[in-house]
Protein backbone atom coordinates (compact mmCIF):
# COMPACT_ATOMS: atom_id res chain seq x y z
CA UNK A 1 0.00 0.00 0.00
CA UNK A 2 2.59 2.43 0.62
CA UNK A 3 4.51 1.95 -2.16
CA UNK A 4 1.55 3.33 -4.19
CA UNK A 5 0.57 6.56 -2.45
CA UNK A 6 3.48 7.39 -0.16
CA UNK A 7 6.40 8.71 -2.48
CA UNK A 8 5.46 7.27 -5.85
CA UNK A 9 8.47 8.18 -8.00
CA UNK A 10 8.63 10.46 -9.67
CA UNK A 11 9.99 9.25 -13.13
CA UNK A 12 8.03 6.14 -13.24
CA UNK A 13 5.00 8.06 -12.96
CA UNK A 14 5.33 9.48 -16.62
CA UNK A 15 6.43 5.84 -17.79
CA UNK A 16 3.40 4.52 -20.18
CA UNK A 17 4.09 0.91 -19.20
CA UNK A 18 4.01 1.85 -15.43
CA UNK A 19 1.46 4.92 -14.93
CA UNK A 20 -1.72 2.38 -14.81
CA UNK A 21 -0.26 0.14 -12.56
CA UNK A 22 0.33 3.10 -9.95
CA UNK A 23 -2.97 4.92 -10.94
CA UNK A 24 -4.64 1.99 -9.67
CA UNK A 25 -3.26 1.15 -6.57
CA UNK A 26 -3.00 3.98 -5.29
CA UNK A 27 -6.96 3.68 -5.68
CA UNK A 28 -6.72 0.45 -4.02
CA UNK A 29 -4.27 1.62 -1.09
CA UNK A 30 -6.72 4.93 -0.75
CA UNK A 31 -10.19 2.46 -0.30
CA UNK A 32 -8.11 0.07 2.22
CA UNK A 33 -6.97 3.53 4.51
CA UNK A 34 -10.50 4.56 4.66
CA UNK A 35 -12.20 1.04 5.00
CA UNK A 36 -9.66 0.11 7.76
CA UNK A 37 -10.41 3.69 9.47
CA UNK A 38 -14.14 3.10 9.48
CA UNK A 39 -13.89 -0.38 10.90
CA UNK A 40 -10.90 0.49 13.47
CA UNK A 41 -12.08 4.03 14.47
CA UNK A 42 -15.64 4.77 12.88
CA UNK A 43 -15.06 8.68 13.08
CA UNK A 44 -13.79 11.01 15.45
CA UNK A 45 -13.12 14.45 14.83
CA UNK A 46 -9.36 14.78 13.12
CA UNK A 47 -10.43 11.89 10.65
CA UNK A 48 -13.64 13.81 9.95
CA UNK A 49 -11.68 17.24 9.48
CA UNK A 50 -9.24 15.57 7.35
CA UNK A 51 -12.08 14.00 4.89
CA UNK A 52 -13.62 17.77 5.04
CA UNK A 53 -9.99 19.06 3.81
CA UNK A 54 -10.33 16.92 0.73
CA UNK A 55 -13.94 17.87 0.13
CA UNK A 56 -13.17 21.42 0.12
CA UNK A 57 -10.07 20.60 -2.53
CA UNK A 58 -12.64 19.05 -4.04
CA UNK A 59 -15.19 21.82 -4.21
CA UNK A 60 -12.65 24.42 -5.34
CA UNK A 61 -11.91 21.90 -8.35
CA UNK A 62 -15.33 21.75 -9.25
CA UNK A 63 -15.82 25.34 -8.93
CA UNK A 64 -12.37 25.73 -11.01
CA UNK A 65 -14.06 23.19 -13.88
CA UNK A 66 -11.12 20.78 -13.68
CA UNK A 67 -10.02 17.20 -13.59
CA UNK A 68 -11.60 15.87 -10.57
CA UNK A 69 -9.51 12.71 -11.06
CA UNK A 70 -6.08 14.82 -10.85
CA UNK A 71 -7.90 16.20 -7.77
CA UNK A 72 -7.91 12.48 -6.59
CA UNK A 73 -4.91 11.03 -7.03
CA UNK A 74 -3.13 14.31 -5.92
CA UNK A 75 -4.99 14.99 -2.67
CA UNK A 76 -6.94 11.82 -1.35
CA UNK A 77 -3.91 10.42 -0.50
CA UNK A 78 -3.02 12.71 2.14
CA UNK A 79 -6.21 12.39 3.98
CA UNK A 80 -5.99 8.37 3.33
CA UNK A 81 -2.50 8.53 5.54
CA UNK A 82 -3.96 9.91 7.99
CA UNK A 83 -6.97 7.74 8.30
CA UNK A 84 -4.15 5.03 7.82
CA UNK A 85 -2.23 6.01 10.81
CA UNK A 86 -5.52 6.57 13.10
CA UNK A 87 -6.52 2.65 12.18
CA UNK A 88 -3.43 1.33 12.61
CA UNK A 89 -2.16 3.40 15.88
CA UNK A 90 -2.70 1.24 18.45
CA UNK A 91 -2.50 -2.14 17.53
CA UNK A 92 0.07 -2.03 14.11
CA UNK A 93 2.06 0.98 14.84
CA UNK A 94 5.76 -1.19 15.01
CA UNK A 95 4.70 -2.48 11.30
CA UNK A 96 3.55 0.81 10.14
CA UNK A 97 6.34 2.73 11.12
CA UNK A 98 8.72 -0.37 9.38
CA UNK A 99 6.96 -0.47 6.47
CA UNK A 100 7.33 3.35 6.48
CA UNK A 101 11.21 2.99 7.01
CA UNK A 102 12.02 0.68 3.93
CA UNK A 103 9.88 2.57 1.94
CA UNK A 104 11.36 5.94 2.08
CA UNK A 105 15.03 4.44 2.71
CA UNK A 106 14.58 2.17 -0.08
CA UNK A 107 13.57 5.79 -2.36
CA UNK A 108 16.60 7.03 -0.47
CA UNK A 109 19.07 4.72 -1.22
CA UNK A 110 17.38 4.65 -5.36
CA UNK A 111 17.71 8.80 -5.48
CA UNK A 112 20.91 8.46 -4.85
CA UNK A 113 22.52 5.89 -6.65
CA UNK A 114 20.45 8.06 -9.68
CA UNK A 115 22.23 11.09 -8.44
CA UNK A 116 25.46 9.54 -8.90
CA UNK A 117 25.38 7.69 -12.14
CA UNK A 118 22.41 8.64 -14.07
CA UNK A 119 23.59 10.77 -16.29
CA UNK A 120 21.84 14.58 -16.28
CA UNK A 121 19.37 15.56 -18.89
CA UNK A 122 18.07 11.85 -18.70
CA UNK A 123 14.60 12.29 -20.25
CA UNK A 124 12.99 9.11 -17.89
CA UNK A 125 14.69 9.79 -14.66
CA UNK A 126 16.90 13.16 -14.38
CA UNK A 127 15.35 15.96 -16.20
CA UNK A 128 18.40 18.24 -14.70
CA UNK A 129 20.93 18.73 -12.15
CA UNK A 130 17.26 20.58 -10.23
CA UNK A 131 16.22 16.66 -10.17
CA UNK A 132 17.00 13.33 -8.89
CA UNK A 133 16.11 10.20 -9.68
CA UNK A 134 12.96 10.01 -7.89
CA UNK A 135 11.52 14.02 -7.32
CA UNK A 136 13.25 17.67 -7.29
CA UNK A 137 15.76 18.58 -4.47
CA UNK A 138 13.63 20.51 -2.81
CA UNK A 139 10.62 18.10 -2.18
CA UNK A 140 12.49 15.15 -1.46
CA UNK A 141 13.79 16.49 1.27
CA UNK A 142 9.94 14.84 3.03
CA UNK A 143 11.52 11.51 2.70
CA UNK A 144 14.22 12.32 4.38
CA UNK A 145 12.21 12.86 7.73
CA UNK A 146 10.09 10.44 7.27
CA UNK A 147 13.38 7.52 6.85
CA UNK A 148 15.04 8.52 10.03
CA UNK A 149 11.61 9.63 11.96
CA UNK A 150 10.33 6.50 11.31
CA UNK A 151 13.50 5.04 12.10
CA UNK A 152 13.94 6.63 15.40
CA UNK A 153 10.74 5.70 16.29
CA UNK A 154 11.17 2.17 15.86
CA UNK A 155 14.25 2.54 18.21
CA UNK A 156 12.21 3.95 21.02
CA UNK A 157 9.51 1.16 20.64
CA UNK A 158 12.81 -1.58 20.67
CA UNK A 159 14.20 0.31 23.78
CA UNK A 160 16.97 1.87 22.20
CA UNK A 161 18.22 5.67 22.18
CA UNK A 162 19.64 6.26 18.59
CA UNK A 163 20.50 2.91 16.65
CA UNK A 164 22.72 1.73 14.03
CA UNK A 165 19.31 2.01 11.62
CA UNK A 166 19.27 5.70 12.33
CA UNK A 167 22.62 6.71 12.05
CA UNK A 168 23.23 4.97 8.50
CA UNK A 169 19.80 6.53 7.31
CA UNK A 170 20.97 9.87 8.68
CA UNK A 171 23.85 9.91 6.59
CA UNK A 172 22.56 8.80 3.59
CA UNK A 173 20.09 12.01 3.75
CA UNK A 174 23.10 14.21 4.58
CA UNK A 175 24.80 12.88 1.23
CA UNK A 176 22.00 13.37 -0.95
CA UNK A 177 21.30 16.56 0.78
CA UNK A 178 25.25 17.96 0.06
CA UNK A 179 24.73 16.18 -3.56
CA UNK A 180 21.32 18.01 -4.60
CA UNK A 181 22.43 21.31 -2.26
CA UNK A 182 18.89 21.58 -1.31
CA UNK A 183 19.57 24.74 1.98
CA UNK A 184 16.04 24.19 3.00
CA UNK A 185 16.15 20.49 3.35
CA UNK A 186 19.71 20.42 4.87
CA UNK A 187 18.34 22.83 7.80
CA UNK A 188 15.54 20.75 8.30
CA UNK A 189 17.52 17.58 8.72
CA UNK A 190 20.04 19.35 10.59
CA UNK A 191 17.81 20.88 12.65
CA UNK A 192 15.58 17.14 13.12
CA UNK A 193 19.29 15.61 14.04
CA UNK A 194 19.77 17.98 16.98
CA UNK A 195 16.04 18.00 18.23
CA UNK A 196 16.46 13.83 18.11
CA UNK A 197 19.95 14.45 20.40
CA UNK A 198 18.32 16.71 22.94
CA UNK A 199 15.21 15.23 23.60
CA UNK A 200 17.48 11.99 24.92
CA UNK A 201 16.95 14.13 28.05
CA UNK A 202 13.77 14.17 29.21
CA UNK A 203 13.95 18.12 31.01
CA UNK A 204 14.51 18.89 26.95
CA UNK A 205 11.78 17.79 26.07
CA UNK A 206 9.71 20.71 28.17
CA UNK A 207 11.49 23.25 25.32
CA UNK A 208 11.34 21.20 22.59
CA UNK A 209 7.95 20.33 21.69
CA UNK A 210 5.06 20.79 19.03
CA UNK A 211 3.89 24.05 20.48
CA UNK A 212 7.19 25.86 20.60
CA UNK A 213 7.81 24.54 16.90
CA UNK A 214 4.43 25.23 15.91
CA UNK A 215 4.90 28.83 17.72
CA UNK A 216 8.40 29.42 15.97
CA UNK A 217 7.32 28.88 12.27
CA UNK A 218 4.28 31.54 12.66
CA UNK A 219 7.36 33.67 13.86
CA UNK A 220 8.92 33.46 10.65
CA UNK A 221 6.34 33.39 8.98
CA UNK A 222 4.88 36.56 9.68
CA UNK A 223 8.22 37.69 9.80
CA UNK A 224 9.54 36.83 5.95
CA UNK A 225 6.76 35.89 3.99
CA UNK A 226 3.98 38.56 5.10
CA UNK A 227 6.40 41.63 6.54
CA UNK A 228 9.05 40.84 4.22
CA UNK A 229 11.76 41.48 7.19
CA UNK A 230 14.57 39.34 5.10
CA UNK A 231 16.68 42.99 4.40
CA UNK A 232 17.50 43.17 8.53
CA UNK A 233 18.96 39.65 8.51
CA UNK A 234 20.54 40.44 4.81
CA UNK A 235 24.08 39.13 5.38
CA UNK A 236 22.72 36.22 7.45
CA UNK A 237 20.50 35.19 4.31
CA UNK A 238 23.43 35.69 1.53
CA UNK A 239 26.43 34.75 3.94
CA UNK A 240 25.94 31.93 5.78
CA UNK A 241 23.01 30.50 3.92
CA UNK A 242 24.21 31.47 0.30
CA UNK A 243 20.09 32.80 -0.94
CA UNK A 244 19.31 36.01 -1.83
CA UNK A 245 17.09 37.90 -0.02
CA UNK A 246 14.40 37.17 -2.35
CA UNK A 247 15.07 33.56 -1.07
CA UNK A 248 15.50 32.32 -4.72
CA UNK A 249 12.38 34.09 -6.47
CA UNK A 250 10.20 33.04 -3.87
CA UNK A 251 9.06 36.39 -2.97
CA UNK A 252 7.65 36.66 -6.38
CA UNK A 253 5.77 33.61 -5.47
CA UNK A 254 4.19 34.51 -2.55
CA UNK A 255 2.74 37.96 -4.01
CA UNK A 256 1.43 36.28 -6.87
CA UNK A 257 -0.27 33.63 -4.32
CA UNK A 258 -1.71 36.81 -2.31
CA UNK A 259 -2.59 38.97 -5.22
CA UNK A 260 -4.61 35.31 -6.39
CA UNK A 261 -6.20 35.25 -3.72
CA UNK A 262 -7.70 38.43 -3.07
CA UNK A 263 -9.50 37.44 -5.94
CA UNK A 264 -13.30 37.69 -4.33
CA UNK A 265 -14.37 34.60 -6.29
CA UNK A 266 -11.93 32.23 -5.27
CA UNK A 267 -11.18 33.82 -1.91
CA UNK A 268 -13.00 31.03 -0.14
CA UNK A 269 -12.31 28.12 -2.06
CA UNK A 270 -9.05 28.81 -4.07
CA UNK A 271 -7.71 27.44 -7.33
CA UNK A 272 -7.40 23.66 -6.87
CA UNK A 273 -6.58 22.23 -10.42
CA UNK A 274 -5.75 25.58 -12.02
CA UNK A 275 -3.71 24.89 -15.36
CA UNK A 276 -2.09 27.53 -15.29
CA UNK A 277 1.23 28.26 -13.45
CA UNK A 278 1.97 30.89 -10.87
CA UNK A 279 4.88 31.80 -12.24
CA UNK A 280 5.53 30.94 -15.65
CA UNK A 281 9.06 30.26 -17.59
CA UNK A 282 11.58 27.54 -18.39
CA UNK A 283 11.18 26.49 -14.90
CA UNK A 284 7.26 27.50 -14.12
CA UNK A 285 6.13 27.59 -10.75
CA UNK A 286 2.92 25.69 -9.68
CA UNK A 287 3.25 26.11 -5.66
CA UNK A 288 2.99 28.62 -3.06
CA UNK A 289 6.60 27.84 -2.18
CA UNK A 290 5.12 27.55 1.83
CA UNK A 291 2.58 25.69 3.69
CA UNK A 292 0.23 28.47 4.45
CA UNK A 293 0.03 30.37 1.24
CA UNK A 294 0.27 26.83 -0.89
CA UNK A 295 -3.36 25.92 0.89
CA UNK A 296 -4.44 29.43 1.13
CA UNK A 297 -3.55 29.00 -2.86
CA UNK A 298 -4.92 25.84 -3.49
CA UNK A 299 -8.06 25.68 -1.27
CA UNK A 300 -9.21 29.22 -0.01
CA UNK A 301 -9.42 30.64 3.36
CA UNK A 302 -11.91 27.63 4.13
CA UNK A 303 -9.09 25.22 3.47
CA UNK A 304 -6.19 27.40 5.46
CA UNK A 305 -9.01 27.17 8.43
CA UNK A 306 -9.80 23.60 7.78
CA UNK A 307 -5.86 22.48 7.81
CA UNK A 308 -4.71 24.62 10.36
CA UNK A 309 -8.03 23.14 12.52
CA UNK A 310 -6.47 19.48 11.94
CA UNK A 311 -2.39 20.41 12.69
CA UNK A 312 -3.34 22.37 15.60
CA UNK A 313 -5.06 19.17 17.11
CA UNK A 314 -1.72 17.08 16.42
CA UNK A 315 0.05 19.91 17.87
CA UNK A 316 -1.97 20.16 20.94
CA UNK A 317 -2.15 16.60 21.86
CA UNK A 318 2.00 16.19 21.33
CA UNK A 319 2.08 19.00 23.46
CA UNK A 320 -0.17 17.34 26.45
CA UNK A 321 1.76 14.51 26.20
CA UNK A 322 5.69 16.56 25.96
CA UNK A 323 7.32 14.64 28.30
CA UNK A 324 6.86 11.22 26.69
CA UNK A 325 10.05 10.65 24.27
CA UNK A 326 8.13 9.15 21.84
CA UNK A 327 5.37 12.10 21.55
CA UNK A 328 9.04 14.36 21.41
CA UNK A 329 10.42 12.15 18.46
CA UNK A 330 7.10 12.60 16.49
CA UNK A 331 7.20 16.33 16.96
CA UNK A 332 10.80 16.91 15.72
CA UNK A 333 9.56 15.29 12.66
CA UNK A 334 6.69 17.52 12.34
CA UNK A 335 9.44 20.39 13.39
CA UNK A 336 11.33 19.62 10.33
CA UNK A 337 8.39 19.72 8.08
CA UNK A 338 7.82 23.12 9.21
CA UNK A 339 11.12 24.13 8.33
CA UNK A 340 10.48 23.11 5.02
CA UNK A 341 6.91 24.63 5.01
CA UNK A 342 8.47 27.82 5.10
CA UNK A 343 9.63 27.44 1.02
CA UNK A 344 8.02 24.60 0.19
CA UNK A 345 4.19 23.08 -0.06
CA UNK A 346 3.90 20.36 2.69
CA UNK A 347 0.71 19.10 2.20
CA UNK A 348 1.65 15.72 1.29
CA UNK A 349 1.76 11.39 2.79
CA UNK A 350 4.76 11.51 4.61
CA UNK A 351 3.75 15.27 7.06
CA UNK A 352 0.29 13.66 7.04
CA UNK A 353 1.27 10.06 8.14
CA UNK A 354 3.01 12.16 11.10
CA UNK A 355 0.04 14.31 11.95
CA UNK A 356 -2.11 11.15 12.03
CA UNK A 357 0.51 9.66 14.31
CA UNK A 358 0.74 12.51 16.57
CA UNK A 359 -2.84 12.90 17.55
CA UNK A 360 -2.94 8.85 18.18
CA UNK A 361 -0.44 9.58 21.14
CA UNK A 362 -2.77 10.57 22.89
CA UNK A 363 -5.35 8.02 22.66
CA UNK A 364 -2.15 5.27 23.50
CA UNK A 365 -1.39 6.82 26.94
CA UNK A 366 -4.52 7.13 28.23
CA UNK A 367 -5.46 3.16 27.60
CA UNK A 368 -8.40 3.89 25.37
CA UNK A 369 -8.80 1.98 22.02
CA UNK A 370 -9.77 3.90 19.09
CA UNK A 371 -13.42 2.97 19.01
CA UNK A 372 -13.83 4.95 22.30
CA UNK A 373 -12.56 7.99 20.81
CA UNK A 374 -15.71 9.96 18.86
CA UNK A 375 -16.34 13.22 17.62
CA UNK A 376 -18.27 14.79 21.08
CA UNK A 377 -14.59 13.77 23.67
CA UNK A 378 -11.98 14.17 21.24
CA UNK A 379 -11.07 17.68 21.52
CA UNK A 380 -11.12 17.39 25.73
CA UNK A 381 -8.53 14.65 26.21
CA UNK A 382 -6.06 16.52 24.36
CA UNK A 383 -6.00 19.00 27.65
CA UNK A 384 -4.25 16.40 29.53
CA UNK A 385 -0.65 16.63 30.54
CA UNK A 386 1.79 14.02 31.26
CA UNK A 387 3.88 14.24 34.01
CA UNK A 388 6.41 11.13 33.07
CA UNK A 389 7.02 9.09 29.88
CA UNK A 390 4.60 6.43 30.68
CA UNK A 391 3.20 8.37 34.24
CA UNK A 392 0.15 9.81 35.82
CA UNK A 393 -2.01 11.73 33.87
CA UNK A 394 -3.60 15.04 34.96
CA UNK A 395 -6.11 17.19 34.23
Amino acid sequence: MLLFFLAPPYGLTHLWIWSPIICTGTYVAVAISFVLYFWRVRIDVLGALAIVYWLVLLTSTLLMDTSVVSCIRNYLPCTAAILLARALYDTRKRELLLAVFLVFFGYLLVNIWGMLFVPVGDKVFHKGDFYGLLDNRNLFPRVFLASVGSSALLDYLNGRAISIRTIIAFLACLVQSAISLSTTGMLALVFFGIALFAIQWRQMRKYLNALAYSIGYLVLFFAFVVFRLQGVFGALITEALHKSITFSGRTEVWDRVFELAADPDHFLFGYCGSLDYLIPGPLPIWTGHNAILDVLYTSGAVGVAVALVVFALAALCLYGARYNKEAAIVAAVIGGFLILGLMEHIVCVPFCLFLGLGYGFRMAEEGRSPSDHRLSSRLSSCGAFDEGDRGVTKR
